[in-house]
């Protein structure tokens, strides 16, 4: 199954508040195009800063910028045990799901606009979970 999601609109802020800039998208686009894929899995990184293969249900296989402010996904689950028993569940409740990216990074407490992002997964997170295990994020104080 294959499915396409937005994940963000540049410059505005998620639900966490974060901002992605267009440059830190094109950056998320070119780590994507470098290494080829990115894994997700249902629910929020437990550990912050790995995915665990026994988790994954999904991958990003494409992504691209929509009149240069969506950020789109192209998202394919995978054949594992988990991903067929996520499925289960998904199709009758997909309205209930977002697919977020995490990964680690600094903000910007002024701005809000986050840097030195290094993507991690792209997750299916329930819409009522994902305010507050979106992004690993760092406030700098120095800014």
């Amino acid at each position: 199954m294959i499915i396409s999601k937005r994940l963000f609109t540049v410059g505005r802020s998620n639900p966490n508040g974060a901002i992605y800039s267009e440059e830190m998208v094109n950056s998320i686009i070119n780590y994507f195009e470098n290494y080829g894929y990115i894994l997700g899995q249902e629910g929020s990184l437990d550990n912050g800063a790995s995915i665990e293969v026994t988790k994954v249900t999904h991958q990003v296989i494409e992504l691209c910028l929509i009149r240069d402010i969506h950020l789109f996904a192209r998202i394919e689950f995978l054949e594992t045990p988990m991903s067929r028993k996520f499925l289960a569940y998904f199709k009758d409740r997909e309205n209930e799901f977002v697919f977020k990216p995490e990964g680690t990074g600094t903000i910007d407490p002024q701005t809000n606009l986050i840097y030195d992002y290094n993507i991690i997964a792209v997750n299916a997170i329930k819409k009522s979970q994902r305010q507050s295990q979106q992004t690993i994020l760092n406030k700098n104080e120095d800014r």
